[in-house]
């Protein structure tokens, strides 16, 4: 395991040892269909607190799933105990071993000037599948110190997305499923890794370094360069992000505004796979 990427056992001692004062365990579960934190209400990592990252922003047609302003972001990552120094480990109980939403969650801590922090691998489902202990009880929550201050690296708007892929200055890397790479079309030159590729489903995790640098390889990407990924309106492009972040690409970016701002403004410049 990175820093960026942890294990379930490395949680578990963590937990058992008495957590450190400055490790702040989140549940990011979100669902388009259900309340996760009525399931968060029956059943949770011990010490962990809820936070849903989605929640926090005002969204539009453009951005359906828009990112937080810096002071609400401040506010909620406060009440939820965050400190400048924390440790923030992030989980969830959603698909693709709980990367759909813990990535974008990863992404925002980021942006919004947190960089410490980490994905639980597998989530809530591997955790469980380890016979390790949930709970239904609260934990006291102390109110936080964190400052948070705007971190562009890992962001890319509409406008210096098109300057750079004119330039032909990025590789772009579409994380939408294969289906909807082919039959909606796609941004020129994109190469498409789905998030789902990325993952071991039987080991409820994702696959290991070695095998996602083969992935990217695969796909025609030289993770040496810089990257940027977009999927619809991104939710999994800041998992697969994440991935090459954790392949040691130091230049990697998430087009926010992904295929739905693309096909809104450069309807003209959309690819169909042969």
């Amino acid at each position: 395991m990175s820093d960026n990427l942890v294990s379930c056992d490395w949680l578990k001692s963590q937990i058992e040892g008495r957590q450190p004062n400055d490790l702040v365990v989140l549940d990011v579960s979100w669902s388009s269909t259900k309340d996760c934190h009525k399931d968060y209400l029956k059943e949770h990592i011990p010490g962990s607190v809820f936070f849903n990252v989605l929640d926090l922003a005002v969204n539009t047609d453009l951005y359906p799933r828009n990112i937080p302003t810096l002071d609400v972001f401040q506010k909620a990552a406060r009440d939820a105990g965050i400190s400048n120094t924390s440790h923030v480990v992030i989980y969830s109980n959603t698909d693709h071993c709980s990367f759909f939403i813990s990535g974008r969650a990863w992404w925002t801590f980021q942006i919004c000037g947190h960089p410490k922090v980490s994905v639980l691998n597998g989530g809530l489902q591997k955790w469980k599948s380890l016979g390790f202990p949930t709970t239904d009880t609260r934990p006291d929550i102390r109110v936080g110190n964190f400052e948070a201050k705007w971190t562009r690296t890992l962001y890319r708007t509409f406008d210096e997305f098109s300057e750079a892929l004119s330039g032909q200055k990025i590789q772009v890397c579409d994380s939408r499923g294969s289906d909807k790479y082919a039959e909606h079309g796609h941004i020129p030159g994109a190469h498409n890794i789905p998030l789902s590729s990325l993952m071991d489903e039987e080991k409820k995790e994702m696959k290991s370094v070695e095998e996602v640098k083969k992935l990217f390889a695969h796909a025609g990407v030289d993770l040496t360069q810089p990257v940027v990924t977009h999927c619809n309106s991104g939710m999994s492009s800041c998992s697969l992000a994440f991935a090459a972040h954790l392949c040691g690409n130091t230049d990697v970016a998430v087009f926010h505004g992904g295929f739905t701002e693309w096909k809104t403004k450069a309807s003209d410049k959309i690819e169909k796979s042969s």
